[in-house]
C-alpha cells in the first residue's frame, strides 16, 4: 500500500467514524428528549393526581363537618383520634365497604393512593360472621 493510499484509507476512516459519532449524538439527543418528555409527563401525572386527591380530601372533610359541626372547634390530634375511634368499630368498615359495592375511587388513575400496601385497616380487624350477613 503507497502512502497516498494509506492516507485516503485512514482519511475515510476518519469520516467514518465521524460520522458514527455524529448518528450517536443524534440519537443521544433523541432519547435526551425522550426522557425529559416522559419526566414533563410524570410530573404533569402527578400534579393531577395530587389536585384530583386535594379535593377529595376536602369534600370529604366538608361532608364530616357538615354532618358534625361541633368539629371546628376540635384541634387536629383530637380529629385523628376521633375518626380513629370511629374507624376501629367494625360496623363503620362493613358500611364503608358495603357502601362502595366495588366501585372504583376517583383516584385510582393514580397508582402511588390506590396501592393495596397504602390501604389502612385496623390491626385485628374481622368481622363476625352475623356482622357480615346482617345481623
Amino acid at each position: 500500500m503507497t502512502e497516498k493510499q494509506y492516507q485516503d484509507w485512514l482519511s475515510d476512516q476518519l469520516d467514518e467514524k465521524r460520522d458514527q459519532i455524529k448518528k450517536r449524538e443524534t440519537e443521544l439527543e433523541i432519547l435526551t428528549n425522550n426522557l425529559e418528555r416522559d419526566r414533563q409527563k410524570e410530573r404533569y401525572l402527578r400534579k393531577k393526581c395530587n389536585r384530583a386527591r386535594t379535593h377529595r380530601l376536602i369534600q370529604y372533610g366538608a361532608a364530616f363537618e357538615s354532618r358534625v359541626p361541633k368539629m371546628k372547634q376540635l384541634s387536629i390530634p383530637k380529629i385523628y383520634d376521633t375518626i380513629g375511634f370511629l374507624l376501629d368499630m367494625p360496623e363503620v368498615w362493613l358500611r364503608i365497604m358495603d357502601s362502595n359495592h366495588g366501585l372504583l375511587s376517583q383516584s385510582q388513575a393514580c397508582y402511588h393512593y390506590t396501592n393495596p400496601e397504602y390501604m389502612v385497616i385496623p390491626a385485628g380487624f374481622e368481622p363476625s360472621i352475623a356482622a357480615l350477613k346482617g345481623r
